[in-house]
């Protein structure tokens, strides 16, 4: 674990899957407590970026699109979308269903969640978690997803 100033930058967590494995679901197990932010991005070799931010203290959900892959073809598009996100709880779960085209976030178990398009260069193959603190993330498991094609 590096400290860049006060920001934790935890490992990059690569997933081990086959280039025939284009279909994911990761389930992220966090320790948030109040007033902390947590930023975990998806990311491939090609320089594509899918940040997902919690912020506890903002009271806000976040993703970024605008670094996720092709997005020039519409202003609309490659944008920062917002949630609002009220948890009752430190403990919080984070599950992504990840493929070519889409990623779905939900957090504990659905009570927010967000369902993007995504055009990345190359499949996202690795996760990086940064945070105002230590060991935030409890456990990461990682399920591969057969296509239903």
């Amino acid at each position: 674990m590096q400290e860049n100033g006060k920001r934790f930058r935890h490992p990059i967590i690569l997933m081990q899957l086959n280039n025939n494995e284009d279909a994911y679901e990761l389930q992220i197990n966090m320790d948030i407590a109040d007033n902390e932010n947590l930023t975990l991005t998806l990311s491939n070799e090609k320089g594509d970026k899918y940040p997902i931010s919690l912020n506890r203290a903002d009271k806000s959900f976040i993703i970024d699109r605008t670094q996720s892959g092709e997005v020039s073809f519409s202003s609309e598009f490659g944008k920062v979308l917002y949630s609002p996100l009220n948890l009752s709880s430190n403990a919080v779960s984070l599950t992504l269903f990840v493929d070519k085209s889409s990623v779905e976030a939900l957090i504990n178990d659905g009570m927010v969640q967000q369902t993007n398009l995504v055009y990345p260069s190359g499949r996202y193959n690795s996760l990086s978690v940064e945070s105002g603190k230590g060991q935030i993330i409890k456990s990461v498991k990682v399920r591969t997803l057969s296509s239903v094609w």
